[in-house]
């Protein structure tokens, strides 16, 4: 539908009516960040990291560079797919404008999955409109209309986030402690391993935070920590012949015994079992059962 560039910032802004994985792929290599919205009245499966997921009617979900995606055959999802890169847009630089990190993008410790509200369909639907109208324009002020129509999409997304994926959160104020953790644990998760640390550097103590998390998420910060070695540990399990002594180094604990408690812990498998499962055609969900990779085979 669109495809946006400005070549002197290698700025680089997509919108299309469908998301495919050899998109995904190819858009890898640009450091691509995407929207994902269903707007299809089907419910539609992919893996997302070798987990399973289910993207119902009306839910938008979030990705980068830093995933990998595998779909069901060739055919393309009928996603409503908003891509961008740094250039083009920078979610970091501009996180007091949209507060989004650690809630949909980087930091945020699983998949998100956003609902769109029945009242709020004709929103979604009318800057959907809008989008489209904005594809066909071909003048010097297109990249300022495209990135105001970026910031107002993330925000409203972001919005509906807060209430739905964090606890007895009214105001913006309570989110963002906890979006300020996640964006850390991102940043430091190879050399920071206790609440402790991340504390210090919030200026909190690690009781006011644990106490906090427990108000208002539905971890603790401590699995926070741990699910990001995990998820990183099962990356590299999966994409890499490295040992599992060499994944336990490149995310920063000591040796391979401490990865394995870590996956017996977590997952009630060792991360010997998570690759051979991998390998034979099995997946292991976070619970410890088995997801066959027949659908999406």
């Amino acid at each position: 539908m669109l495809d946006y560039r400005e070549p002197e910032l290698g700025a680089i802004f997509r919108i299309h009516d469908t998301f495919s994985q050899a998109f995904f792929e190819q858009s890898k290599n640009e450091d691509l960040i995407h929207v994902l919205w269903n707007r299809s009245d089907q419910t539609h499966r992919f893996y997302v990291d070798d987990q399973l997921h289910c993207l119902e009617p009306n839910q938008i979900c979030t990705l980068t560079y830093l995933n990998t995606v595998r779909t069901q055959g060739q055919m393309p999802l009928p996603f409503f797919s908003v891509s961008f890169n740094r250039s083009f847009y920078c979610i970091l630089d501009h996180d007091d404008e949209v507060s989004c990190n650690g809630i949909l993008f980087f930091g945020a410790q699983e998949f998100p999955l956003v609902n769109i509200p029945t009242e709020e369909k004709s929103s979604f639907e009318l800057l959907h409109q809008v989008w489209l109208e904005e594809s066909k324009e071909r003048d010097s002020i297109q990249g300022e209309m495209l990135r105001s129509l970026l910031k107002r999409y993330i925000i409203k997304v972001t919005r509906l986030a807060r209430i739905q994926l964090m606890r007895n959160v009214e105001r913006k104020e309570q989110s963002d402690l906890i979006r300020r953790f996640n964006v850390l644990v991102d940043q430091y998760f190879r050399e920071k391993r206790q609440v402790g640390d991340y504390a210090e550097l919030l200026h909190k103590s690690a009781k006011t935070l644990s106490n906090y998390f427990r108000l208002h998420y539905h971890k603790s910060p401590l699995e926070v920590i741990q699910d990001r070695q995990l998820l990183e540990a099962k990356r590299l399990l999966l994409h890499s012949e490295l040992s599992v002594k060499e994944v336990a180094w490149q995310i920063g604990l000591e040796d391979a015994g401490s990865l394995h408690r870590l996956f017996k812990h977590r997952e009630l498998q060792s991360p010997k079992q998570f690759r051979e499962l991998a390998k034979s055609g099995k997946i292991a969900t976070t619970s410890g059962n088995v997801a066959v990779k027949q659908a999406v085979a």
